[in-house]
């Protein structure tokens, strides 16, 4: 019986080599299959999953002013009120410690600006550039030169 179990043991040893090679084989031929048609979809997928570059501004940046938080109730309800970070960048230093002087004029303009929206509106994304420019518009006329203030920065906004 020892001698017949071994035949049997013999044979299966070809057969389980030659099964374990078609399988490779397969493998490998679905694997290249898959590359030939999905590969570029794939690299293209993988290319949209990078963090996209951010855009230089012209010119080297300016300093930047962060403001202390401004706490105000929002127009059209006494109930909301908002809390807003906003940073200005200038155009250098010396711009930057004429503005430390001015801080009590900047955040009342900023003030001004910022409660006259409500809160539907400081919500919304889509006008959020047309808040900076707004309020760039009115603290440019605090400096000696109008170009003194590169951007503004919302930097946090919180509504109650």
């Amino acid at each position: 019986m020892k001698e017949e179990e071994k035949e049997i043991q013999k044979k299966k040893k070809p057969k389980a080599l030659i099964l374990l090679v078609i399988l490779v084989i397969l493998f490998g031929g679905a694997s290249l299959g898959a590359y030939f048609l999905y590969g570029e979809r794939i690299l293209k997928k993988g290319e949209k999953a990078e963090v996209p570059k951010v855009q230089k501004k012209e010119g080297k940046p300016g300093a930047i002013l962060t403001l202390d938080p401004f706490l105000l109730n929002l127009s059209g309800s006494l109930q909301r009120y908002a809390k807003i970070s906003i940073s200005l960048e200038l155009k250098d230093q010396k711009t930057l410690d004429e503005a430390k002087k001015i801080v009590p004029a900047l955040r009342d303009r900023i003030i001004s600006t910022l409660s006259s929206k409500t809160a539907e509106t400081l919500l919304d994304v889509a006008q959020r550039e047309s808040i900076k420019s707004e309020i760039g518009e009115k603290i440019k006329g605090l400096f000696e030169d109008e170009g003194s203030v590169k951007a503004v920065y919302i930097t946090d906004i919180v509504i109650q």
